[in-house]
Protein backbone atom coordinates (compact mmCIF):
# COMPACT_ATOMS: atom_id res chain seq x y z
CA UNK A 1 0.00 0.00 0.00
CA UNK A 2 1.13 4.00 0.03
CA UNK A 3 3.45 4.89 1.98
CA UNK A 4 3.66 8.69 1.08
CA UNK A 5 1.86 11.40 -0.06
CA UNK A 6 2.76 14.23 -2.41
CA UNK A 7 2.47 17.16 -0.32
CA UNK A 8 2.77 20.09 -2.68
CA UNK A 9 3.87 23.46 -1.19
CA UNK A 10 1.46 26.03 -0.59
CA UNK A 11 1.74 29.71 -1.11
CA UNK A 12 -1.19 31.62 0.27
CA UNK A 13 -1.54 35.65 -1.06
CA UNK A 14 -2.85 37.80 0.96
CA UNK A 15 -5.69 39.61 -1.01
CA UNK A 16 -3.90 42.88 -1.81
CA UNK A 17 -1.31 42.93 -0.15
CA UNK A 18 0.17 40.96 -3.05
CA UNK A 19 2.51 43.45 -4.97
CA UNK A 20 1.31 42.16 -8.56
CA UNK A 21 -2.66 42.17 -7.37
CA UNK A 22 -1.55 46.49 -5.80
CA UNK A 23 -0.41 47.54 -9.38
CA UNK A 24 -3.63 45.36 -10.90
CA UNK A 25 -5.78 46.76 -8.23
CA UNK A 26 -5.10 50.63 -9.60
CA UNK A 27 -6.03 50.04 -12.72
CA UNK A 28 -5.47 52.38 -15.54
CA UNK A 29 -4.32 55.06 -13.24
CA UNK A 30 -1.63 52.79 -11.83
CA UNK A 31 -0.41 51.90 -15.12
CA UNK A 32 1.45 55.39 -15.51
CA UNK A 33 2.28 55.85 -11.70
CA UNK A 34 3.35 52.17 -10.71
CA UNK A 35 5.13 52.41 -7.28
CA UNK A 36 9.16 51.88 -7.60
CA UNK A 37 10.66 48.42 -6.78
CA UNK A 38 11.87 48.93 -3.09
CA UNK A 39 15.65 48.88 -3.08
CA UNK A 40 17.53 45.57 -2.60
CA UNK A 41 16.09 43.80 -5.76
CA UNK A 42 13.71 43.78 -8.04
CA UNK A 43 9.86 42.49 -7.01
CA UNK A 44 8.08 40.27 -8.86
CA UNK A 45 4.29 39.00 -9.72
CA UNK A 46 3.71 37.55 -6.18
CA UNK A 47 5.76 38.92 -4.18
CA UNK A 48 5.04 41.14 -1.39
CA UNK A 49 5.99 44.74 -1.21
CA UNK A 50 6.79 45.35 2.66
CA UNK A 51 10.77 44.32 2.37
CA UNK A 52 13.82 45.38 3.40
CA UNK A 53 17.02 43.57 2.52
CA UNK A 54 18.82 42.09 5.33
CA UNK A 55 22.76 42.39 5.51
CA UNK A 56 23.74 39.86 8.39
CA UNK A 57 22.98 35.95 9.14
CA UNK A 58 22.50 33.74 11.68
CA UNK A 59 23.13 29.99 11.81
CA UNK A 60 20.48 29.64 14.35
CA UNK A 61 16.97 28.81 13.41
CA UNK A 62 15.32 31.13 15.69
CA UNK A 63 15.35 34.80 15.25
CA UNK A 64 17.54 37.24 17.62
CA UNK A 65 16.77 40.64 17.15
CA UNK A 66 15.41 42.45 14.25
CA UNK A 67 14.79 45.28 12.37
CA UNK A 68 11.94 48.19 12.35
CA UNK A 69 12.95 49.96 8.97
CA UNK A 70 10.40 52.58 8.53
CA UNK A 71 8.27 51.92 5.53
CA UNK A 72 7.93 54.41 2.40
CA UNK A 73 4.57 53.84 2.14
CA UNK A 74 0.82 53.13 3.41
CA UNK A 75 -1.28 51.20 1.44
CA UNK A 76 -4.96 51.83 1.88
CA UNK A 77 -6.89 49.56 0.06
CA UNK A 78 -10.61 47.58 -0.27
CA UNK A 79 -13.75 46.63 -2.47
CA UNK A 80 -15.59 49.04 -4.18
CA UNK A 81 -19.32 46.95 -5.24
CA UNK A 82 -23.05 47.38 -5.42
CA UNK A 83 -25.36 47.94 -8.62
CA UNK A 84 -24.12 51.89 -7.87
CA UNK A 85 -20.43 51.65 -7.00
CA UNK A 86 -21.39 52.70 -3.55
CA UNK A 87 -21.04 49.55 -1.42
CA UNK A 88 -17.13 50.11 0.21
CA UNK A 89 -15.52 47.87 2.22
CA UNK A 90 -12.22 49.10 3.41
CA UNK A 91 -9.82 47.17 4.29
CA UNK A 92 -7.11 47.45 7.31
CA UNK A 93 -4.40 49.61 5.92
CA UNK A 94 -0.94 48.45 5.31
CA UNK A 95 2.70 49.28 5.92
CA UNK A 96 4.95 48.76 2.37
CA UNK A 97 8.00 49.57 1.58
CA UNK A 98 6.80 51.11 -1.82
CA UNK A 99 6.62 54.86 -3.46
CA UNK A 100 3.32 56.77 -2.92
CA UNK A 101 1.44 56.33 -5.78
CA UNK A 102 1.35 59.61 -8.18
CA UNK A 103 -2.38 61.31 -9.05
CA UNK A 104 -3.62 60.25 -11.85
CA UNK A 105 -5.79 63.50 -13.28
CA UNK A 106 -7.89 61.05 -15.51
CA UNK A 107 -8.37 58.50 -12.49
CA UNK A 108 -12.65 58.25 -11.39
CA UNK A 109 -12.04 58.30 -7.25
CA UNK A 110 -9.67 59.31 -4.99
CA UNK A 111 -8.16 58.63 -1.56
CA UNK A 112 -8.24 62.04 0.43
CA UNK A 113 -6.43 62.83 3.32
CA UNK A 114 -7.73 65.70 5.54
CA UNK A 115 -6.78 67.14 8.76
CA UNK A 116 -8.57 68.13 11.54
CA UNK A 117 -10.30 71.39 9.78
CA UNK A 118 -11.51 69.22 6.99
CA UNK A 119 -8.76 71.01 4.43
CA UNK A 120 -7.20 68.18 2.32
CA UNK A 121 -3.29 66.85 3.11
CA UNK A 122 -3.13 64.99 -0.06
CA UNK A 123 -5.49 63.47 -2.83
CA UNK A 124 -4.73 60.68 -5.07
CA UNK A 125 -6.80 59.88 -7.63
CA UNK A 126 -7.23 56.50 -9.05
CA UNK A 127 -8.93 54.01 -11.41
CA UNK A 128 -10.13 51.09 -9.82
CA UNK A 129 -10.25 47.57 -11.83
CA UNK A 130 -13.66 45.78 -11.72
CA UNK A 131 -13.62 42.10 -10.85
CA UNK A 132 -16.15 39.24 -11.08
CA UNK A 133 -15.91 36.44 -8.63
CA UNK A 134 -18.23 33.17 -9.71
CA UNK A 135 -20.77 32.27 -7.17
CA UNK A 136 -19.63 29.96 -3.85
CA UNK A 137 -19.66 26.20 -4.38
CA UNK A 138 -23.12 24.99 -3.52
CA UNK A 139 -25.00 28.30 -3.72
CA UNK A 140 -27.07 29.33 -6.83
CA UNK A 141 -26.94 33.22 -6.33
CA UNK A 142 -25.48 35.42 -9.51
CA UNK A 143 -21.86 35.81 -9.69
CA UNK A 144 -20.59 39.03 -7.54
CA UNK A 145 -18.64 41.68 -8.62
CA UNK A 146 -16.38 44.47 -7.21
CA UNK A 147 -13.50 46.97 -8.16
CA UNK A 148 -10.53 46.50 -5.88
CA UNK A 149 -8.22 49.22 -5.12
CA UNK A 150 -5.14 49.93 -3.30
CA UNK A 151 -3.89 52.99 -3.15
CA UNK A 152 -0.09 53.94 -1.52
CA UNK A 153 0.01 57.02 0.14
CA UNK A 154 2.77 58.63 2.37
CA UNK A 155 2.79 56.63 6.19
CA UNK A 156 3.36 60.01 7.84
CA UNK A 157 -0.30 60.43 8.94
CA UNK A 158 0.65 63.20 11.78
CA UNK A 159 -1.12 65.61 10.83
CA UNK A 160 -4.62 63.54 8.95
CA UNK A 161 -7.66 62.88 11.22
CA UNK A 162 -9.36 61.36 8.46
CA UNK A 163 -9.15 59.10 5.14
CA UNK A 164 -11.60 59.52 2.82
CA UNK A 165 -12.86 57.70 -0.46
CA UNK A 166 -14.49 59.94 -2.76
CA UNK A 167 -15.95 59.28 -6.52
CA UNK A 168 -18.01 62.51 -8.23
CA UNK A 169 -17.70 64.64 -5.65
CA UNK A 170 -19.11 62.14 -3.61
CA UNK A 171 -17.45 60.56 -0.28
CA UNK A 172 -18.34 56.89 -0.40
CA UNK A 173 -15.80 56.14 3.00
CA UNK A 174 -14.23 57.43 5.79
CA UNK A 175 -12.18 56.45 8.48
CA UNK A 176 -10.86 58.37 11.40
CA UNK A 177 -6.74 58.44 12.17
CA UNK A 178 -6.63 57.10 15.76
CA UNK A 179 -4.02 59.45 17.99
CA UNK A 180 -0.94 56.87 17.80
CA UNK A 181 0.04 54.26 15.63
CA UNK A 182 0.43 50.71 16.92
CA UNK A 183 3.77 48.93 17.41
CA UNK A 184 4.95 45.72 16.53
CA UNK A 185 8.37 43.64 17.84
CA UNK A 186 10.54 41.37 15.61
CA UNK A 187 9.47 38.15 15.03
CA UNK A 188 11.04 34.83 17.00
CA UNK A 189 11.45 31.74 14.99
CA UNK A 190 11.34 28.59 16.95
CA UNK A 191 11.30 24.99 15.27
CA UNK A 192 7.88 23.63 16.78
CA UNK A 193 8.14 20.55 15.63
CA UNK A 194 9.73 18.54 12.09
CA UNK A 195 7.03 19.54 10.28
CA UNK A 196 6.47 23.29 11.13
CA UNK A 197 8.13 26.25 12.42
CA UNK A 198 6.73 28.43 15.20
CA UNK A 199 6.68 32.58 14.29
CA UNK A 200 5.42 34.92 17.48
CA UNK A 201 5.69 38.45 18.21
CA UNK A 202 4.56 40.94 20.18
CA UNK A 203 2.18 44.30 19.28
CA UNK A 204 0.59 46.92 21.13
CA UNK A 205 -1.44 50.09 20.25
CA UNK A 206 -1.33 52.85 22.81
CA UNK A 207 -5.31 53.79 21.43
CA UNK A 208 -6.55 49.59 22.64
CA UNK A 209 -7.68 49.83 19.17
CA UNK A 210 -8.04 46.28 17.57
CA UNK A 211 -5.45 44.98 15.67
CA UNK A 212 -4.61 42.95 12.89
CA UNK A 213 -1.28 41.05 11.66
CA UNK A 214 0.19 39.26 8.78
CA UNK A 215 3.02 36.93 8.41
CA UNK A 216 5.20 37.10 5.09
CA UNK A 217 8.85 35.28 4.24
CA UNK A 218 11.46 35.84 2.39
CA UNK A 219 13.93 32.92 1.41
CA UNK A 220 16.25 34.59 -0.42
CA UNK A 221 17.49 37.53 1.75
CA UNK A 222 14.37 40.05 1.37
CA UNK A 223 15.07 39.96 -2.68
CA UNK A 224 10.94 38.34 -2.70
CA UNK A 225 8.05 38.42 0.07
CA UNK A 226 5.59 35.54 -0.08
CA UNK A 227 2.38 35.70 2.31
CA UNK A 228 1.78 32.67 4.85
CA UNK A 229 -0.42 33.88 7.41
CA UNK A 230 -3.08 36.92 7.03
CA UNK A 231 -5.81 38.78 9.22
CA UNK A 232 -4.16 37.07 12.51
CA UNK A 233 -6.00 39.08 15.98
CA UNK A 234 -3.83 36.40 17.65
CA UNK A 235 0.32 36.87 17.50
CA UNK A 236 1.67 33.82 16.92
CA UNK A 237 1.16 31.03 14.23
CA UNK A 238 2.94 28.20 12.98
CA UNK A 239 3.91 27.54 9.26
CA UNK A 240 4.43 24.60 7.71
CA UNK A 241 7.86 23.39 6.66
CA UNK A 242 6.91 22.67 3.23
CA UNK A 243 6.16 26.24 2.81
CA UNK A 244 9.60 27.39 3.98
CA UNK A 245 12.75 26.38 1.49
CA UNK A 246 16.00 25.68 3.58
CA UNK A 247 18.59 27.69 3.17
CA UNK A 248 20.42 30.49 5.44
CA UNK A 249 18.51 33.62 4.08
CA UNK A 250 15.31 33.24 6.01
CA UNK A 251 13.50 36.20 6.63
CA UNK A 252 10.20 36.92 8.43
CA UNK A 253 7.89 39.91 8.20
CA UNK A 254 5.07 41.11 10.73
CA UNK A 255 2.76 44.07 9.31
CA UNK A 256 0.30 44.90 12.14
CA UNK A 257 -2.39 47.47 11.32
CA UNK A 258 -5.35 48.97 13.31
CA UNK A 259 -7.17 50.04 10.48
CA UNK A 260 -5.13 53.14 9.00
CA UNK A 261 -1.89 52.90 10.81
CA UNK A 262 0.59 50.67 9.90
CA UNK A 263 3.92 49.24 11.11
CA UNK A 264 6.24 46.03 10.50
CA UNK A 265 9.38 44.75 11.78
CA UNK A 266 11.49 41.92 10.59
CA UNK A 267 13.47 39.28 11.87
CA UNK A 268 17.21 38.70 11.12
CA UNK A 269 18.49 36.40 9.05
CA UNK A 270 17.91 33.26 9.98
CA UNK A 271 18.96 29.23 9.11
CA UNK A 272 16.60 26.85 8.13
CA UNK A 273 17.49 22.91 7.15
CA UNK A 274 16.99 21.38 3.96
CA UNK A 275 13.95 19.95 3.01
CA UNK A 276 13.37 16.14 1.14
CA UNK A 277 11.93 16.48 -1.78
CA UNK A 278 8.30 15.06 -2.77
CA UNK A 279 7.93 11.69 -4.35
CA UNK A 280 4.17 10.24 -5.69
CA UNK A 281 3.65 7.44 -7.90
CA UNK A 282 0.99 7.91 -10.79
CA UNK A 283 1.04 4.68 -12.18
CA UNK A 284 1.07 2.16 -11.74
CA UNK A 285 -1.65 2.58 -9.59
CA UNK A 286 -1.72 0.85 -6.31
CA UNK A 287 -2.73 -2.93 -6.28
CA UNK A 288 -2.50 -3.03 -10.10
CA UNK A 289 -2.59 -6.39 -11.98
CA UNK A 290 -0.78 -6.59 -15.03
CA UNK A 291 -0.28 -10.21 -17.17
CA UNK A 292 1.52 -11.50 -20.05
CA UNK A 293 3.31 -8.79 -22.25
CA UNK A 294 1.59 -6.12 -20.94
CA UNK A 295 3.31 -2.76 -20.63
CA UNK A 296 4.06 -1.72 -17.26
CA UNK A 297 4.42 1.83 -16.88
CA UNK A 298 6.27 3.08 -13.87
CA UNK A 299 5.62 7.28 -13.86
CA UNK A 300 6.56 9.96 -10.55
CA UNK A 301 6.19 13.65 -9.80
CA UNK A 302 8.62 14.92 -8.01
CA UNK A 303 8.76 17.90 -6.11
CA UNK A 304 11.05 19.96 -3.96
CA UNK A 305 10.77 22.89 -1.49
CA UNK A 306 13.97 24.25 -2.58
CA UNK A 307 14.11 23.58 -6.57
CA UNK A 308 10.10 23.61 -6.92
CA UNK A 309 8.66 21.54 -9.38
CA UNK A 310 10.83 18.81 -10.88
CA UNK A 311 8.90 17.22 -13.50
CA UNK A 312 11.00 15.32 -15.65
CA UNK A 313 14.03 14.20 -12.98
CA UNK A 314 15.34 11.01 -12.93
CA UNK A 315 13.56 8.58 -10.62
CA UNK A 316 15.12 5.38 -9.14
CA UNK A 317 12.69 2.23 -9.50
CA UNK A 318 13.15 -0.47 -7.46
CA UNK A 319 10.93 -3.87 -6.50
CA UNK A 320 11.09 -6.04 -3.62
CA UNK A 321 11.27 -9.18 -5.74
CA UNK A 322 13.41 -7.72 -8.48
CA UNK A 323 15.77 -5.63 -7.40
CA UNK A 324 17.02 -2.53 -9.89
CA UNK A 325 14.34 -1.99 -12.43
CA UNK A 326 16.24 1.34 -13.54
CA UNK A 327 16.45 5.06 -13.26
CA UNK A 328 14.16 7.55 -15.45
CA UNK A 329 11.35 10.50 -15.17
CA UNK A 330 8.90 7.56 -16.80
CA UNK A 331 9.81 3.77 -17.09
CA UNK A 332 7.98 0.84 -19.06
CA UNK A 333 8.66 -2.92 -18.19
CA UNK A 334 7.15 -5.62 -19.77
CA UNK A 335 4.75 -7.88 -17.65
CA UNK A 336 6.61 -10.74 -18.70
CA UNK A 337 9.66 -9.49 -17.68
CA UNK A 338 9.02 -9.30 -14.14
CA UNK A 339 8.72 -12.29 -11.57
CA UNK A 340 5.24 -13.58 -11.37
CA UNK A 341 3.67 -13.12 -7.70
CA UNK A 342 3.38 -9.81 -5.70
CA UNK A 343 5.77 -6.61 -5.98
CA UNK A 344 6.33 -3.76 -4.01
CA UNK A 345 7.63 -0.72 -6.49
CA UNK A 346 9.86 1.83 -4.87
CA UNK A 347 10.30 5.42 -6.31
CA UNK A 348 13.39 6.90 -4.55
CA UNK A 349 14.04 10.73 -5.52
CA UNK A 350 16.76 12.97 -4.55
CA UNK A 351 16.87 16.81 -4.51
CA UNK A 352 19.91 19.02 -5.13
CA UNK A 353 21.07 18.71 -1.63
CA UNK A 354 20.98 15.30 -1.24
CA UNK A 355 17.78 14.85 0.79
CA UNK A 356 15.25 11.61 -0.26
CA UNK A 357 12.09 10.77 -0.83
CA UNK A 358 10.95 7.50 -1.30
CA UNK A 359 7.16 6.50 -2.93
CA UNK A 360 5.38 3.22 -2.79
CA UNK A 361 2.76 0.77 -4.82
CA UNK A 362 1.68 -2.69 -4.79
CA UNK A 363 1.90 -4.20 -8.60
CA UNK A 364 0.58 -8.24 -8.96
CA UNK A 365 1.93 -9.46 -11.73
CA UNK A 366 0.61 -12.52 -13.38
CA UNK A 367 1.59 -15.14 -16.02
CA UNK A 368 -2.41 -15.25 -17.34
Amino acid sequence: MRSGELRRPVRTAVGLIVAGIALAACGPAGTGARPEPPPGGTKRAGTDPTQTPATTASGSPTARGGSTTQPRGLAVRGIIGGPDGTAVELAPALAVDLAPHADDPDGTHAIVLVDGTGAVVRSTAFTPVRSSAEPAEGTTGPATSGSPFLVVVPPDLSSVAEVRLEAAGKVLATRRISSSPPAVGAPALSEGDAGSLGVTWTSSDPDRDPLTHWVLVSADGGASWESVAADLTGRSVSVSRSTLPGGTELLVRVVVSDGLRSAFATSPLSALPNNPPTVAISAPADGQRATGDQTVVLRATVVDPEDGSRDGTPVEWSSDVDGHLGTAAELLRRADHLSEGMHTITATARDSAGGVAIDQVTLHVGRS
